[in-house]
């Protein structure tokens, strides 16, 4: 059950950093576009929000607290796990943050195209540390 448990874990957690970073691209795009178009250009945001991310952070934290399961007390004892927890709080609150930006750009409302890049590259950021505080943990087991 396990290496399923993984693969769901790891599945998730590509759907939601590839939702997170496109629904950043097109918030970038929609706030270089003109004023008239800038709330549809920013309505696939939205469904990339819906579509992509949200379910695949469902899946990655689904699976991640099923895995957790079989030796909480051992995960939690561990420098990385407690570090690679940390960074993924931080994703949650920036997923928040470009799903409140998706809605209020698909209303109209404005962002710069330097505040999308940043979330972009603030997702990109939390996608490699979290990558990399999983080795210590797949070489140790």
């Amino acid at each position: 059950m396990t290496p399923w448990l993984l693969a769901g874990h790891v599945l998730g957690f590509t759907l939601w950093i590839g939702g997170l970073l496109a629904a950043a691209v097109v918030l970038a795009q929609s706030a270089a576009a003109d004023l008239g178009a800038r709330a549809s250009v920013a309505q696939p945001a939205r469904k990339l929000m819906r579509v992509l991310a949200d379910p695949g952070a469902a899946l990655a934290i689904l699976a991640g607290v099923w895995l957790l399961s079989s030796d909480a007390s051992g995960y939690f004892a561990l420098r990385w796990f407690q570090t690679k927890l940390v960074v993924v709080v931080g994703l949650l609150a920036v997923h928040g943050v470009i799903a409140v930006r998706a809605k209020r750009a698909a209303v109209g409302g404005e962002m710069t195209a330097g505040q999308a890049w940043g979330l972009f590259f603030g997702v990109l950021a939390a996608a490699v540390a979290i990558a990399l505080l999983s080795l210590p943990g797949r070489m140790a087991g």
